[in-house]
């Protein structure tokens, strides 16, 4: 859902890549006008992330790490969506902690191997 309260989340995205309007319609269409080729295909990747359901097998790239735990760092996949990736996937090297090898704010490929809950 792109919407928001009070039609938060269309406003930001407007304010944000500078594209005339948003308009979703009822069967879930996404209509954008913008006077521009590069804000139109930013707007629409920043729709795609925020609509995309991640199923198994999915590679992620360029995810970034938000946080890092004794047993793996949690990584962002799209906006507002986080997984774990536990210690024995961050490398093929055993690493005795995730700060040997990675710092948050770092970037990584992820594939999404089990889901158990994904925000609606």
């Amino acid at each position: 859902m792109i919407i928001g309260s009070g039609r938060k989340k269309v406003k930001s995205i407007i304010e944000e890549t500078g594209v005339e309007s948003i308009y979703t319609q009822s069967n879930g269409v996404v209509k954008i006008t913008a006077r521009d080729l590069a804000s139109l295909e930013k707007t629409k990747a920043i729709i795609l992330n925020l609509t995309m359901v991640p199923k198994i097998g999915d590679i992620f790239r360029n995810c970034e790490i938000k946080s890092i735990v004794a047993f793996g760092a949690f990584v962002e996949i799209a906006p507002g969506c986080e997984g774990l990736c536990h210690i024995s996937e961050l490398s093929s090297d055993i690493l005795p902690k995730v700060e040997d090898a990675y710092n948050v704010g770092d970037r990584v490929d992820v594939k999404l191997i089990e889901a158990t809950h994904f925000p609606l």
